[in-house]
């Protein structure tokens, strides 16, 4: 909480610190996981793309979790940032579909699932658009889509995308 609080304040090299030593002294903590979050956004605001992956990646080394979806999201950006398109569409791929494969222990927990997985779907399109063919996009969409919403602002984003680069028939489909 002390990081928490000092994060609040801006006073990041205290923050740096009291979460390091969370993860350092208290491994086995529930809060791990959390602190590891935290530290690789800040990497990443940092530009430190090695940094912030190496955070997100503990995550994604740990037992499946609540903050599984979360990591891959963060890691999918770390690799568009590195223009690694494959990975940054794996990672936000991960991030829609982990979800199904972990316990949701409260209400609170689950809606954060569901922004994560919104947002993964709809940057999952930028990533689609460099890895793939614009041929069976809709249908790639529509099986990981869970609801109309969901699907629509995926495929919105993809037409937008194919508009910037002007593959206009792909973009009208």
């Amino acid at each position: 909480f002390l990081g928490h609080e000092h994060r609040e304040l801006g006073n990041y090299p205290e923050m740096i610190k009291r979460y390091e030593q969370l993860v350092s002294k208290y491994p086995k903590s529930p809060l791990v996981l959390d602190a590891y979050l935290v530290l690789g956004a800040y990497r990443f605001d940092k530009q430190d793309l090695r940094g912030a992956k190496s955070y997100y990646q503990k995550i994604l080394d740990s037992p499946k979790s609540a903050s599984h979806p979360m990591a891959h999201f963060k890691m999918g950006w770390v690799f568009l940032n590195e223009t690694d398109f494959k990975e940054a569409m794996y990672h936000f791929e991960k991030a829609v579909t982990v979800e199904e494969q972990i316990e949701k222990t409260s209400r609170a927990e689950e809606a954060r699932l569901v922004n994560v997985r919104r947002e993964a779907m709809v940057d999952l399109a930028y990533a689609y658009t460099e890895v793939r063919k614009p041929a069976g996009s809709l249908k790639y969409f529509r099986k990981l889509s869970k609801s109309r919403v969901e699907y629509l602002l995926a495929v919105n984003k993809l037409a937008r995308r194919y508009l910037v680069k002007q593959e206009f028939r792909p973009a009208a489909m």
